[in-house]
């Protein structure tokens, strides 16, 4: 079994602590390993998984039972990653984070609005700018922490079908 990512609060801190290149590195790696659990929990025999890059983990796990719908979200938040790897001179930009939002579902964009108000009111950081006005750093961060609890979910949702 996969070690288990870091708690909400402490995922949520990390990406809080990093520049944009670290949060999207962070971000990344951490949703890959809980994508890890979820192809563990949706698998009979997890230790027969070959070793998949992410976008083929993302793909089999819809495949096996993951909600399709989070699946564009999952490949755009690669698309990111990949872009970071690759060159130096990248920048976490508004279209970046912009197609990243487009790729969730209409509930799951109301679902991560919510949360970021909530999220800055209990953190009692005052008067936050509204989420579509913030920049590509705290959307990112957002949207990345949904992805987060999504996965969690699924993971904990796929354990209790395997245990009954």
């Amino acid at each position: 079994m996969s070690p288990a990512p870091a708690t909400d609060d402490v995922f949520f801190d990390a990406l809080r602590a990093e520049d944009p290149l670290g949060a999207v590195v962070r971000a990344h790696i951490h949703i890959e390993a809980r994508l890890n659990l979820v192809l563990e929990a949706l698998t009979p025999h997890p230790r027969h998984l070959p070793n998949l890059r992410f976008e083929q983990r993302a793909r089999l796990a819809v495949a096996l039972g993951l909600a399709e719908r989070i699946l564009p979200a999952l490949l755009e938040l690669g698309h990111i990653r990949n872009a970071f790897a690759h060159r130096l001179d990248v920048a976490l930009t508004d279209a970046m984070v912009d197609k990243l939002f487009a790729a969730f579902c209409p509930d799951d964009r109301d679902t991560i609005v919510q949360a970021y108000q909530m999220t800055h009111a209990q953190l009692g950081h005052g008067v936050m700018p509204p989420y579509d006005k913030t920049d590509a750093r705290h959307k990112f961060i957002t949207m990345a922490v949904a992805l987060d609890k999504f996965l969690l979910t699924a993971e904990r949702e796929a354990r209790i079908q395997t245990a009954v």
